[in-house]
């Protein structure tokens, strides 16, 4: 069937838009993997949590309950050819090495004393440098996709196309201001995960939806904390008919929860750090407020509360528009998470309020599009 020229040429243009926002998100996200790296490793030799130990599964406790990333290395790194293993090993892991890792040894070294020296031992072996590629290429391609899928929950709250990919934008610049004490591999794989849900949640995906938290639990034990924050729009759309949905997935979660608690019972550590005690004193000093942080590696220090500016801005700013289910779900996110990042994370290690990132995101493209109406 011939189409008209003005169909066929809109079709060509909506595909070379994807395209175009494709690469673009590729871009950023190199983007923020070359921030990140530039300030964190991927605690090559650490004594409690190691990429090494994770692959052996010997990384202590609570580290160990986050399973879904080093299954995914070793599944790929036996699938690959020969050649392309060594292509990974001996050709693009050196250049990683002296890149990233080397000029941050030094100050880990002060922290950790010995870590270098088992650093060194881990990358003697080729499919330990195999995996660390293979590690970095699931980082970036796990924060690309959750550009994309942000995107696309964005239109389906009725943002505009241009509103949309504001919204990528935003996402690529705030989450690098999330890594203040830390990151490690699993923070990407969650933010893949948490986009996934929501636009699932929102499109009524529901055996997606299903399939992505559990996935989203194994990466990381706080991901059933999900079901209460989407718990808002949930009731919205579906009022007391969510009830089997919801107790079939905190079922699902919690079961998984307890038995990776009971599989690495016997590794070191404990299931559950805590430091609110820490925390009171930290936050409770006038110069913690008043640090500054170069997050994008550009040479421009940000104050390093940006995040929690960022986020106490957007809820501010839609509260004041008017309740809706997504304002709901992030206000719940952002204080839920808040009170486990004062009494079990660190300081303002606000990598601990990741799963809120998404939906502070999604509520800039939410208030953009009930600001301006999209366009037919």
């Amino acid at each position: 069937m011939n189409l008209p020229v003005d169909d066929y040429l809109h079709r060509y243009l909506g595909k070379l838009a994807w395209l175009g926002r494709g690469l673009t998100a590729l871009f950023l996200s190199g983007c923020v993997m070359t921030a990140f790296l530039s300030h964190w490793s991927l605690l090559d030799g650490a004594p409690r949590n190691s990429l090494q130990l994770y692959l052996d599964n010997q990384a202590h406790r609570p580290f160990a309950y986050r399973m879904l990333a080093p299954a995914l290395l070793r599944t790929a790194d036996t699938a690959l050819p020969a050649s392309i293993q060594g292509f990974l090993a001996d050709q693009i892991a050196p250049e990683f090495r002296r890149n990233y890792v080397e000029p941050l040894m030094a100050q880990y070294e002060v922290m950790l004393p010995g870590i270098t020296a088992r650093a060194d031992l881990d990358w003697e072996h080729a499919s330990y440098r195999r995996s660390y590629v293979l590690m970095v290429m699931l980082m970036f391609g796990s924060f690309a996709g959750a550009m994309l899928l942000l995107r696309r929950a964005a239109r389906t709250l009725g943002a505009n196309a241009a509103c949309a990919d504001a919204v990528m934008l935003l996402y690529a610049v705030i989450v690098p201001t999330m890594f203040l004490n830390g990151g490690y591999f699993y923070d990407f794989i969650e933010q893949l995960c948490a986009a996934a849900l929501i636009a699932c949640v929102l499109e009524a995906r529901w055996v997606l939806a299903l399939a992505t938290l559990l996935l989203m639990q194994a990466n990381k034990e706080t991901a059933f904390l999900m079901v209460f924050f989407l718990a808002p729009h949930l009731w919205h759309t579906m009022r007391w008919r969510m009830l089997p949905r919801v107790l079939l997935a905190l079922s699902c979660c919690l079961i998984m929860l307890w038995w990776s608690r009971w599989a690495y019972a016997h590794l070191p550590g404990q299931p559950t750090e805590w430091h609110l005690k820490e925390n009171l004193l930290f936050w409770s000093r006038a110069s913690s407020w008043s640090l500054t942080e170069d997050f994008h590696s550009l040479g421009i220090a940000l104050p390093r509360m940006t995040y929690l500016f960022f986020a106490s801005a957007v809820l501010a700013w839609s509260w004041k528009k008017g309740a809706t289910p997504m304002v709901l779900g992030a206000s719940l996110a952002f204080l839920v998470l808040a009170a486990l990042l004062m009494t079990m994370g660190y300081q303002d290690e606000f990598r601990n309020l990741s799963l809120a990132t998404p939906l502070l995101v999604l509520l800039v493209g939410e208030q953009l599009a009930r600001a301006r109406p999209q366009v037919a």
